[in-house]
């Protein structure tokens, strides 16, 4: 078996991509806080590669879709709110939402599949805000050492 047949038998079903898609997101924000780690951006990149693909051969629902839109915009805006509880439990509810409407009628992901999905988008909501907050500092190091 090639390697592409094997990467695709991961995502055979809607839940296995959905729940590769998570993974991926995780192990990418895990490379946005920590950079330099070649490892989980990889896996990361590959995850949402795979789990992008496997998703799109089921049919795409727009109400899906568009929610899926608005919980990336939720947690790629908290990174700069001040607590990043709340940006958490709103893509928390947001995502679990689009897990369930994004597949178009005959498909549809399960409803323990979706539930993954908020453990998940709190982890990334920390993830995103640790971050911002690394590379804040990160920042202010150099600008006080260039002084």
């Amino acid at each position: 078996m090639s390697i592409r047949a094997t990467l695709l038998q991961i995502a055979a079903t809607p839940d296995r991509a959905w729940l590769t898609l998570l993974a991926g997101s995780m192990l990418l924000a895990r490379e946005f806080v920590a950079p330099g780690r070649v490892v989980p951006g990889v896996l990361g990149g590959l995850g949402l590669i795979v789990g992008i693909y496997g998703l799109s051969a089921f049919g795409i629902n727009p109400t899906g879709l568009a929610l899926f839109v608005a919980t990336l915009a939720i947690l790629i805006s908290q990174a700069w709110w001040p607590r990043w509880a709340p940006g958490a439990v709103a893509a928390a509810l947001v995502g679990t939402a689009t897990a369930r409407l994004l597949l178009a009628p005959p498909f549809q992901i399960s409803v323990p599949a979706a539930l993954a999905t908020a453990p998940a988008a709190f982890l990334l909501a920390w993830l995103l805000f640790m971050a911002r907050r690394a590379y804040n500092n990160k920042v202010r190091t150099a600008e006080d050492l260039s002084r």
